[in-house]
């Protein structure tokens, strides 16, 4: 039995098994000989024991110590470490293996990379990050968003516009795309195309980005005379205020309970929600 089929049977429908089963399939295991399945069994049972995060990734750093080629600790590594917001150590374990995932899909870990990357302000590589998962799959929900706003961060104004359209167009990750296309309207000094979009449009835009549009010229200006001191929203240092507050970039976590793999490797909305 591979790694990867191994994953599939049975990290999934027996992730809630009675207190034993992972024991009892480890001494099955290597009554047959499937020395690697016993292992992951023995060390699955190890997991599923573990009160919080940082004991976790203890049990699975050790586990790695001894079994340098398997994968799948690697791939629950990186969003652990997300959560503890260790962003360089989940980046290492992404990175390693990001085309050999067992329980998520290459678009799960494309997107978590991407978002450790922007967190450690590497906007060049979460780009490349993003859209690699979007070619994985082109409908992943608020990729396309976030695109969109590492874009913003690069000061590639227009380039983000366009995504951000393309968002409203395509009535994709309207949640926090239209603020978003506003807020850049208004970093790039097109205040009439912003007032625009407002007027013509029924998306919820936050208040803060339209007290700000208040404030700004009727014309239009120059993206050079646009200083950073001039967007009072405070995106520019997008840790500096609240994620559930303002920042319109959405991102990954690990499972709501770390027991809750499913029945296709891990629910989607549970990295995009």
């Amino acid at each position: 039995v591979s790694q990867s089929r191994y994953c599939v049977l049975f990290l999934d429908y027996y992730k809630n098994a009675f207190d034993g089963f992972w024991k009892g399939f480890a001494e099955i295991a290597k009554k047959y000989n499937y020395k690697e399945c016993a292992e992951l069994a023995v060390l699955m049972d190890e997991f599923y024991s573990c009160e919080d995060n940082r004991s976790g990734i203890e049990v699975l750093l050790n586990y790695t110590q001894s079994h340098h080629e398997c994968i799948m600790p690697y791939e629950i590594l990186g969003f652990l470490y997300s959560e503890e917001k260790m962003w360089y150590n989940a980046i290492q374990c992404f990175e390693k293996i990001i085309d050999k995932g067992c329980l998520f899909y290459p678009h799960d870990l494309e997107f978590a990379l991407a978002w450790a990357y922007g967190k450690v302000k590497e906007y060049k590589n979460e780009e490349i990050a993003y859209r690699n998962c979007l070619e994985c799959k082109s409908d992943i929900g608020n990729a396309l968003n976030n695109l969109g706003y590492c874009l913003y961060r690069q000061k590639r104004y227009q380039e983000a516009i366009e995504i951000f359209l393309r968002c409203v167009k395509e009535e994709r990750d309207l949640a926090w795309a239209p603020n978003n296309l506003v807020r850049t309207y208004i970093r790039s000094g097109q205040y009439s195309t912003a007032r625009e979009f407002v007027e013509t449009h029924d998306y919820k835009i936050s208040k803060a980005l339209l007290e700000q549009l208040d404030k700004k010229p009727k014309k239009d200006v120059p993206v050079d005379s646009v200083t950073v001191g001039d967007d009072e929203d405070g995106m520019e240092d997008e840790d500096s205020i609240p994620v559930s507050e303002e920042v319109d970039e959405v991102k990954p976590k690990f499972f709501e309970n770390k027991n809750q793999f499913t029945s296709e490797k891990v629910l989607e909305d549970e990295l995009t929600a």
